[in-house]
């Protein structure tokens, strides 16, 4: 699925939540400068981290997610589309 006018090529789980539009109109709404750190909070594969990293070049970006799956999809993604982030995985322990 490509997302960001075509400029970003994402990798999905084929069932469960599902990027779309609302992650493009976030990555669109987000004022952001290059050289600022922008963390995007139960990011899921990166969609809008990712989306902003390619409006916006030059972002520090942290993509935060709890479900490790998930994150090593965001890990692939911003791999694949040449974006350097930080993937963090939040483990509460429970």
């Amino acid at each position: 699925m490509r997302f960001s006018a075509g400029n970003c090529a994402l990798r999905q789980l084929k069932s469960g939540h599902r990027a779309g539009h609302d992650a493009m109109l976030l990555a669109a709404a987000t004022a952001a400068r290059p050289g600022d750190r922008v963390a995007d909070f139960g990011a899921g594969v990166g969609a809008a981290g990712l989306a902003l990293a390619k409006r916006v070049a030059g972002i520090d970006l942290v993509l935060v997610e709890i479900d490790a799956t998930l994150a090593a999809l965001a890990r692939q993604n911003a791999s694949a589309n040449a974006i350097a982030a930080d993937v963090v995985v939040l483990d509460f322990g429970g």
